[in-house]
């Protein structure tokens, strides 16, 4: 009988051992195919950066932009700086710059002057209703905010220059979206202006103070679908 009950006993021992392992292995397994999973999941991030600028060299008449009437302006770019997965679109303008999908911050400034003799009233000719970034070519836009201000002449109350400043956070949906950046005026003040700056000043201004200058930085965004 004893015999008979420790054969037993050591049955429901061996019967014990086997579950224990057999449930730790379905656990580590399950923990290994959670991390597993996990791993899936996580996209890398690729960044993407620019400074775009329309560089001038004073004072070379050569280098001065061309006085502008039109109600709408495509702010123009001629150097791209300090880039990653930004460029300029090769089949149009340096004016249209490449942007892969993600999150990204837009900051930008950009100087104009009026031609003509200075006059209170001329303040008008840049008088904007609207900013945006068109995206592919009007198939979406991005509204943008700004802060301007006038640099005013030698003469109290006149005005020759203005000085724009603003940024946005917005999302690229696609990647290689086709971008331009867009000013709307007043259509009932349209006299000459353009991006420049004074280069009559002292001291003389170097070529790192452009007219335009805007900077972009993805600051979120998978690769691939998340």
């Amino acid at each position: 009988m004893k015999k008979q009950l420790s054969i037993i006993l050591g049955a429901l021992s061996i019967c014990c051992f086997v579950s224990a392992d057999v449930t730790l292995s379905e656990k580590t397994t399950d923990e290994n195919s959670t991390k597993t999973r996990d791993i899936s999941y996580k996209k890398p991030f690729s960044p993407a950066y620019a400074t775009l600028i329309q560089d001038t060299t004073y004072p070379d008449p050569a280098a001065i932009p061309s006085w502008i009437q039109s109600a709408q302006i495509t702010v123009p770019f001629n150097s791209i700086q300090a880039a990653k997965n930004i460029t300029f679109d090769e089949t149009a303008t340096p004016d249209s710059f490449i942007l892969p999908k993600g999150v990204y911050t837009f900051d930008f400034q950009f100087t104009m002057e009026r031609e003509g003799p200075a006059k209170i009233f001329h303040e008008r000719d840049f008088r904007f209703t609207d900013m945006y970034l068109d995206l592919n070519n009007g198939s979406s836009k991005i509204a943008l905010d700004w802060t301007f201000g006038f640099n005013s002449s030698t003469t109290f109350n006149t005005y020759l220059w203005a000085t724009f400043t603003g940024s946005r956070i917005f999302s690229i949906g696609t990647d290689n979206t086709l971008v331009k950046f867009i000013l709307v005026r007043d259509s009932a003040f349209l006299g000459n202006i353009r991006f420049t700056f004074d280069q009559s000043a002292t001291p003389t201004l170097t070529t790192e103070n452009s007219p335009v200058r805007i900077t972009i930085h993805k600051i979120d965004g998978c690769d691939q679908v998340c």
